[in-house]
C-alpha cells in the first residue's frame, strides 16, 4: 500500500482562479525509521508560538520550546516523549467562519489554541504577524495591554480546540 513507500495522500482543499471549488491533493512524507540512536536525540522539544504581553502592555511574538521528557505516560505502552502536565481549568471547540475578521483585544485568560482546521492571521500590537495553521500551537499570554488582531485567511472555516490554564 501507500504506507510501504513512506507517503500518504491527504485532501487540500482550494479554490480555482474562477472561484470554482476545488480538491487538491499533498503528500504527507513520513521520515525514515529512526536508528537506536537517534531515537536517544530525538523529541526533547517540542515548538509553540507564544504571544504575550510587555510591561508596557505592547504584545510580542516569539518561538519557545516546550522540553520533551521520555518516559512511562500509559503503561504498559513502551516511554514516549512527554512534556510536564501543565494545569488546566476548561477545554473549548470554536469555528470562526471564513472571512472572520475582528477588533483587536487582548486574550481573556491565559489558553492554548491547537489549530484543526483553517488557518488565521494573528498581528501582535507590534505589528508583527503570525499565520496560524492545522497542526500549529499558539500560546496566548497577552490577557492585558494592547491584544492582538485575528482574521481567518483560508477559504474554509478555522477550527480549534482551545485549552485554558489554570
Amino acid at each position: 500500500g501507500d504506507g510501504d513507500r513512506g507517503w500518504r495522500a491527504v485532501p487540500d482543499p482550494g479554490r480555482d482562479a474562477g472561484g470554482v471549488r476545488i480538491a487538491k491533493m499533498s503528500l504527507a512524507i513520513r521520515p525514515p525509521h529512526a536508528t537506536m540512536r537517534d531515537r536517544t536525540t530525538e523529541g526533547r522539544a517540542m515548538k509553540i508560538n507564544h504571544l504575550f504581553a510587555d510591561a508596557n502592555g505592547e504584545s510580542h511574538w516569539r518561538d519557545e520550546e516546550i522540553a520533551l521528557e521520555e518516559r512511562s505516560f500509559a503503561p504498559p505502552a513502551r516511554d514516549i516523549h512527554i512534556s510536564a502536565l501543565l494545569p488546566a481549568t476548561g477545554l473549548v471547540f470554536l469555528r470562526l467562519n471564513a472571512g472572520w475578521d475582528e477588533p483587536i483585544h487582548p486574550t481573556p485568560r491565559s489558553q492554548t489554541l491547537l489549530c484543526l482546521a483553517g488557518a488565521v492571521r494573528v498581528t501582535a500590537s507590534d505589528g508583527e504577524a503570525r499565520e496560524i495553521g492545522p497542526g500549529n500551537i499558539w500560546r496566548m499570554d497577552d490577557t492585558a495591554g494592547k491584544g492582538h488582531h485575528t482574521a481567518v485567511i483560508s477559504a474554509e472555516d478555522f477550527e480549534a480546540a482551545v485549552v485554558q490554564l489554570g
